[in-house]
């Protein structure tokens, strides 16, 4: 869609975007293609990028999604990787292992995509910290997507924010998408980011309402 073309140049002409669109409106293929230019750019270095959610279930879907997209037959052979609480305790269950380990992206060169959660981000962003420095952390991000950025304004939004801060001292760009945030602005000048606000929705939304049948009389009475 039109939209997207123009978002898309916002993004190639900052190194930061932030943008808003409309439910169903198409806001995934813009940040998709963001992170898809951002590993292309390193191709020849192990980098990671990180799509940023702020619920478990949601980082489980978004990296099935990104596993159809990007690591299946045929496409582009990137290796997709789930980070959540839950995930990490699974994987040191798998190791026989009840000592808490940094995240698993310290150690995995070989993943090139990341579905996190908050949290999980977080933690892996200040491992590479403790680790390595800025310089590492430099070396490994290639970018960072944070989906649903409005949710910084709810009890879990000093994560997040914190977060990108430390994503802004590392200078990784960052991609920022919402469809409700109303101070796109603000966060915007935060972030040094190119901004993009757009009211199309391209595609047609339909309300269902499940209604119970009407209950008997004798019931009723």
């Amino acid at each position: 869609y039109a939209w997207q073309w123009q978002a898309l140049r916002q993004g190639v002409a900052h190194k930061n975007l932030v943008y808003s669109a409309p439910a169903s409106g198409g806001k995934t293929l813009v940040a998709e293609a963001l992170l898809a230019r951002a590993l292309w750019r390193h191709d020849h270095t192990p980098r990671v990028a990180l799509f940023v959610v702020p619920k478990r279930a949601l980082a489980d879907e978004k990296a099935a999604e990104l596993a159809r997209h990007f690591s299946g037959d045929g496409s582009y052979g990137w290796r997709v990787r789930v980070c959540h609480g839950e995930a990490e305790d699974a994987r040191r269950a798998r190791e026989g292992s009840k000592a808490r380990k940094p995240p698993a992206l310290i150690d995995d060169a070989r993943c090139d995509l990341a579905a996190c959660t908050w949290e999980s981000a977080a933690q892996f962003l200040q491992a590479l910290l403790e680790k390595g420095g800025v310089e590492l952390a430099r070396k490994r991000l290639a970018c960072v997507c944070v989906d649903e950025v409005h949710e910084m304004g709810t009890n879990r939004g000093a994560t997040l924010e914190s977060f990108l801060c430390k994503v802004a001292c590392v200078g990784a760009p960052v991609v920022a998408c919402t469809a409700t945030a109303s101070n796109l602005g603000a966060l915007a000048a935060w972030l040094g980011a190119g901004l993009y606000e757009t009211a199309e929705c391209p595609t047609t939304v339909a309300i269902h309402l499940a209604l119970a049948p009407p209950m008997p009389r004798r019931m009723m009475a």
